[in-house]
């Protein structure tokens, strides 16, 4: 006979401004009462996609004690007797309240099922898979940093990487969200490099990383006027050759801001770090 279960995904808010949203965790509950916690071992694919603001201990560290509380929750069936088809009020009760800031739980979804485990790993697959599945290296974000000071240190010098590197946050008007950028130069403007790597693990994300720049370009813009910023996007395209026109797309999508902005691709790299570095010096001299 089919039995009755519930279940919510827990979900990690990187950014109120920006809405992006990841799936962390997937909480069951039993009409027998057993409850179980399923999330992924492996969360290096979070750690690349937050590379600022987000503790991935922290992470860890939650996840492991939700665990912890759904299993001592199962063993003690009297203190959740009578709520065996109530899990929004066990979430809240147990796990996190409403206001929770960047973690909260989804709505409620309900089901049948005839075998625990596979329902388990079902939908633990659907929501968390793709943490597991291995892809090739990419090159990220850091991969175009380490590109900038790697040639500015080889062909210059560390004296002229360090006049480069500001280190330079800027907010929104409302202090919302931030970015730091670690390097930049001046001829007239104050050209900050800004690495937007679109070499990404799945097409999925290309409009979603497209869209976060596209949003937080368009909320330093105030700032960038003032004081006379231009964005100098160095972009890393994609290693499969059939993301191509994702690539496409999400290079229109960012360009669309109405901040300064210049692009600039991987070959394009050494000529423009050649320029700055030129400026650099001749200023110094």
């Amino acid at each position: 006979m089919d039995g009755k279960f519930q279940y919510s995904v827990l979900k990690y808010r990187h950014s109120y401004a920006i809405g992006e949203v990841v799936n962390l965790g997937v909480l069951f509950l039993f009409e027998d009462g057993e409850i179980v916690f399923s999330f992924p071992t492996k969360l290096g694919r979070l750690s690349h996609m937050y590379n600022y603001g987000l503790s991935i201990n922290f992470i860890k560290k939650t996840l492991t004690a939700f665990k912890t509380r759904a299993s001592k929750l199962t063993r003690s069936s009297d203190e959740i007797k009578g709520l065996e088809d109530n899990l929004p009020y066990i979430i809240g009760q147990y796990f996190l309240p409403e206001n929770a800031s960047s973690l909260f739980f989804s709505d409620t979804c309900k089901g049948v099922y005839d075998d625990k485990a596979e329902i388990v790993k079902y939908f633990s697959n659907f929501y968390l898979g793709w943490y597991e599945t291995r892809t090739e290296e990419k090159k990220d974000d850091k991969y175009i940093v380490d590109q900038v000071k790697s040639f500015l240190k080889r062909e210059y010098s560390q004296e002229v990487e360090k006049k480069m590197r500001l280190d330079l946050t800027l907010s929104d008007s409302k202090h919302l969200v931030s970015e730091k950028f670690e390097y930049g130069w001046q001829n007239g403007t104050l050209n900050l490099i800004t690495p937007i790597s679109l070499d990404l693990q799945s097409e999925q994300y290309y409009e979603t990383k497209a869209l976060k720049w596209r949003s937080l370009l368009g909320m330093f813009k105030p700032e960038a006027d003032s004081k006379g910023i231009t964005f100098d996007i160095f972009v890393a395209k994609p290693t499969e050759r059939d993301l191509f026109s994702k690539y496409d797309k999400a290079i229109k999508v960012i360009i669309g801001s109405d901040a300064p902005i210049r692009t600039y691709e991987e070959e394009e790299y050494e000529d423009y770090l050649d320029h700055a570095a030129q400026t650099v010096i001749g200023r110094q001299e």
